[in-house]
């Protein structure tokens, strides 16, 4: 029978518990200031109790044993949190391992392009970051000679630039990116690049042609060939010629050539050279452009001579006799030397130049009237 005051049922919020034994539970009940030692089973239902006083409870193993295969289980009660110690220690901050420290260096580029020495037309040019970007666009890359054209993103890391350098031009492309163009994922935007300096020539080779004669030419013509630049490819099959026929061709340097022509035999007229365009190619690859010498008149025909005179040769007497020398056009160098007489005597030797036609010498004549 349980005590006075003593009830049958205990709440869980009304014991304090220590370790089980035997399958049951023992504890303390307290009610106010008074406490009793209980047995009880695991509905909560008490079987023996005594009061104990309050000395008693420093003494007084406290534990209690329930039935644990019977209805209404009560576990047991919380126990008092221990007594904090006297002095805490800080424990040191261990960063979590998705942490580290700040990123905050900053992406670089390098430049490079697929041409191989000079260019004479469009360049691709690749952009490379140290690390992955974003953010970047053609006009954070600064262009100088040349027009941008096609900008390509390849990855995270690497970019291209088309760029057609300036029309008939030579000189130097150059390309830079410019700071904070692009960021990396922590923010820190890029530094400057090293420009990229790239060679270009897009100029044509020019030529010139000149010959050998000034005036009539009535023989062979050397005419020289000269580029404004060192060409390749250049040979005799790509000069045009009228009026003459081609003879030795020669290369005096990269720049300089030769060709002997010689005009029509017996004919008179003018002789033309010509080289087409892009005959000869340049270093970078440019044509030259086309060229076309001056008219040169010629004259292979050989002057005709008539000689008449006043002689009669029914007739003999002692007479002078005029003795005239025709040409078939102006010669220059002819005087009395030039003449052989036989059967009579040389007289004054007159006539004009030009033209020396008629040109007409008195003689006095003796011995005979042959001439």
């Amino acid at each position: 029978m349980p005590g006075k005051n003593c009830p049958k049922k205990l709440r869980k919020s009304e014991y304090l518990a220590t370790e089980p034994s035997n399958n049951k539970y023992e504890g303390i009940y307290r009610r106010g200031e008074k406490s009793w030692i209980a047995k009880f089973n695991g509905k909560g239902l008490f079987k023996k109790m005594r009061r104990i006083q309050a000395d008693e409870m420093a003494d007084t193993e406290l534990r209690f044993e329930v039935d644990i295969d019977g209805d209404g289980f009560i576990g047991p009660a919380p126990m008092p949190e221990p007594p904090l110690p006297e002095k805490l220690e800080t424990p040191e901050t261990v960063p979590s391992p998705s942490s580290g420290p700040a990123d905050t260096t900053r992406p670089n580029a390098t430049i490079s392009s697929d041409a191989d020495g000079s260019t004479n037309g469009d360049v691709t040019f690749t952009i490379t970051f140290t690390e992955a970007v974003n953010g970047l666009t053609a006009e954070g890359i600064s262009v100088s000679n040349a027009t941008k054209g096609a900008f390509t993103k390849v990855d995270g890391r690497t970019y291209t630039l088309v760029g057609t350098p300036t029309a008939n031009s030579s000189g130097t492309i150059t390309v830079e990116v410019m700071a904070n163009a692009a960021r990396d994922a922590a923010g820190n935007g890029n530094t400057a690049s090293e420009p990229f300096n790239q060679p270009f020539d897009t100029a044509a080779p020019g030529l010139s042609i000149n010959s050998s004669v000034a005036g009539i030419a009535n023989g062979e013509v050397t005419y020289t060939f000269l580029f404004t630049e060192a060409v390749m490819g250049f040979d005799a099959t790509d000069v045009t010629l009228t009026g003459a026929t081609a003879g030795n061709f020669s290369a005096v340097s990269a720049s300089e050539y030769t060709i002997v022509v010689t005009p029509a035999a017996n004919s008179t007229g003018t002789i033309d050279v010509a080289v087409a365009a892009d005959a000869a190619t340049d270093v970078a690859g440019n044509g030259n452009t086309a060229a076309t010498s001056e008219p040169l008149p010629f004259d292979t025909e050989v002057p005709t001579l008539i000689i008449s005179s006043t002689i009669d040769p029914a007739k003999a007497d002692d007479d002078d006799a005029l003795i005239s020398f025709t040409f078939s056009e102006a010669v220059t160098d002819f005087d009395a030397t030039d003449v052989m007489l036989t059967g009579i005597d040389p007289g004054v030797f007159t006539g004009s130049m030009p033209p020396i036609t008629p040109w007409r010498p008195s003689l006095a004549l003796t011995g005979g009237p042959s001439v």
